[in-house]
């Protein structure tokens, strides 16, 4: 009898400790620190890099995060970056600490351009922009999100130029006339937001989507096309829970930029100051909630919107969707960094490409070998009753 409960417990052990190795064990976030006083190997606030460049070398194509745990000042252009496939997020507040408190934490850009070459999250920062006709960040049709608590402080004119596509004289600047893109805005100042590109001509087939949620603040325009070329446009659709806009263009702005799809906003809160219909030759619909602002409808009307309407369903907050970098369609965003001496003048709207980037979804690891193993421990298992039972027969 005990010899039967030994063998029992004996495959009982082998096909727990098979259910155990079969689940292999998530590999942990890449996590960098950036601090331009120090010069380690980024792996704490004592030993962190001192650039970004080297920054995102480190995290990889994988992604991860990247803490701005100190004063990170960057002089030159930030090109020529690695690509990454997984999400990158910038921030300065990491496990349960908020470097802009305890360390003054802030992200210097004293050049003009800050191109993405992967989805790319800005969470809890400061940014600082000394360039004087403000930076251009280019998504390069890579998923975009400013999370809640990214400020900008501009210390020249204008701002930030937020551009989905990319800028003229990038690398590649015409290999993606078909992609969407995505962008998610939660906080902040911007001078310019389009998911199109800048200082382009050229036809684009894609789309893009532009999500707007708490109280960002665009001074300048929202665009549905891009801005300082004579580029043609699809379509955008904008999602305006919040914020403030000054111009919102369906079409596109200096130069005749123009958009022939469909350019939908549907504006859920906020306000909007004015409309621009310029080069808007496709067709164009803004939908409103019913307790959204009543000057930011009358004046869609008054601008020509061909369709204003109710939304048939308005939600009944301004929440943001989760945060991540995940677009509901597929758009990459690209970004486009502003000349001194040809950063976009906009007399007119200036339009803006958008489509929904579609969130990638982090690869779940295979379950193939836990299944075989679990299948063999299964099978050992058996043949042990099966033995003990002929020798149960036998004796």
């Amino acid at each position: 009898m005990k010899r039967i409960v030994s063998l029992l417990l004996c495959a009982l052990l082998m096909l727990t400790s098979a259910v155990v190795f079969a689940v292999p064990a998530s590999a942990a976030e890449k996590v960098v620190f950036v601090d331009t006083d120090k010069d380690g190997d980024g792996s704490s606030p004592e030993k962190a890099l001192a650039s970004i460049f080297d920054a995102f070398a480190a995290l990889g194509e994988e992604g991860g995060t990247m803490v701005i745990s100190g004063n990170v000042t960057e002089l030159s252009k930030i090109v020529d970056l690695p690509a990454w496939k997984g999400t990158i997020k910038i921030t300065s507040v990491y496990d349960g600490v908020d470097y802009r408190k305890t360390n003054e934490a802030s992200l210097d850009l004293h050049e003009s351009r800050f191109f993405l070459y992967g989805p790319t999250v800005f969470d809890d920062l400061n940014m600082n922009i000394f360039y004087s006709t403000g930076i251009i960040i280019c998504a390069n049709w890579n998923p975009i999100e400013f999370g809640e608590g990214f400020e900008s402080t501009i210390l020249g004119t204008k701002g930030i130029y937020l551009m989905g596509g990319t800028q003229s004289g990038a690398e590649g600047e015409y290999a993606f006339r078909d992609k969407d893109t995505h962008m998610i805005i939660r906080s902040g100042e911007f001078f310019l937001v389009t998911g199109s590109s800048r200082a382009i001509s050229d036809t684009f087939t894609g789309n893009c989507v532009i999500d707007i949620y708490g109280d960002p603040i665009i001074t300048g325009y929202l665009l549905a096309a891009g801005c300082n070329g004579s580029g043609t446009f699809n379509g955008a659709t904008f999602n305006i829970h919040g914020g403030e806009i000054a111009l919102l263009c369906y079409g596109g702005a200096n130069n005749p930029c123009q958009t022939t799809g469909t350019v939908t906003a549907n504006f859920y809160g906020g306000k909007i100051l004015a409309f621009d219909m310029t080069n808007a030759n496709g067709t164009n619909v803004f939908n409103y909630a019913e307790n959204a602002d009543a000057d930011s409808i009358q004046l869609a009307k008054d601008a020509g919107v061909a369709t204003v309407a109710p939304l048939a369903a308005a939600p009944t907050t301004t929440e943001a969707p989760a945060t991540t970098v995940a677009p509901t369609t597929e758009a990459p965003t690209t970004t486009v960094a502003p000349v001194v001496t040809d950063a976009p003048v906009v007399t007119t709207a200036a339009p803006v490409v958008t489509t929904v980037a579609p969130a990638q979804p982090e690869p779940t690891p295979s379950t193939g070998d836990a299944t075989l193993v679990l299948f063999a421990s299964a099978l050992v298992a058996l043949a042990a009753v099966v033995v003990i039972s002929k020798r149960r027969v036998r004796n």
